[in-house]
């Protein structure tokens, strides 16, 4: 099994966990009185791992147990409030947008379901109602789907840009160490060796027990090497503009 599989499936078993424990904990008659005071624990809970995680540096899975609270507090809301006819119903379409976000898209729909099939353990009251509320999750799942897969293409773009950036700069680091190896190599190398060739040339060329044929082909050497002299001091001059 790849990793997205596993994290899919971890997702959606917290997503089920959380959701039937706000149901269970909601309409069960020992622990529905405490409700509110639960949302208030579970949020300073939540609180709480935020600055644990500013102050202390990364926490491990904390997306996931960020969401598990949400979840919790925001279905704790909903079933104590009425469930399907709760005025906070709209509350689980910001959540449908929080985990396309930033838990993975098709969580969306995941979601969609699991809140479904609690939300049709409720008392019945008016079916017609109750339809159009559960509806609605389905045409809000859709677009959490798309601006999550929309995020998520737009940060894989920045990282993209990211990557490019540091190639660039590696680039320039490079082309600028290989211009400073040329510069090096004229200002040392070449002038130093061109010189010393042209004046060996030229001392030899100066000597009158050559011929007149050699005196000429040594005279086009010397002119040849104080060319090729004068282009790489010229060579050097461009470098250091």
């Amino acid at each position: 099994m790849d990793k997205s599989a596993k994290n899919l499936i971890v997702h959606n078993l917290t997503l089920f966990l959380a959701v039937g424990f706000a149901y269970l904990w909601t309409f069960s008659a020992s622990t529905s009185k405490y409700s509110l005071q639960l949302v208030a624990l579970f949020a300073i809970i939540y609180i709480a791992l935020q600055v644990a995680s500013k102050k202390f540096g990364s926490i491990k899975n904390k997306l996931l147990y960020d969401f598990l609270l949400l979840t919790i507090i925001v279905f704790l809301i909903v079933f104590s409030t009425g469930a399907l006819f709760s005025p906070l119903f709209f509350l689980i379409y910001f959540l449908l947008f929080a985990i396309a976000l930033l838990f993975e898209p098709s969580a969306a729909f995941s979601l969609a379901i699991i809140a479904t099939i609690f939300l049709l353990l409720t008392p019945r009251k008016e079916i017609l109602v109750e339809l159009i509320q559960i509806g609605s999750l389905y045409l809000i799942a859709p677009l959490a789907n798309i601006f999550g897969t929309q995020y998520i293409k737009l940060l894989e773009d920045e990282e993209k840009i990211e990557v490019l950036k540091d190639q660039e700069k590696m680039l320039e680091d490079e082309v600028e160490r290989q211009e400073n190896e040329v510069e090096k190599w004229v200002s040392t190398d070449l002038m130093t060796k061109l010189a010393s060739i042209w004046e060996s040339v030229e001392e030899i060329e100066a000597k009158n027990k050559l011929n007149t044929e050699l005196k000429v082909k040594l005279k086009k050497i010397s002119d040849e090497l104080s060319s090729l002299l004068e282009s790489a001091r010229n060579l050097e001059k461009k470098i250091n503009q």
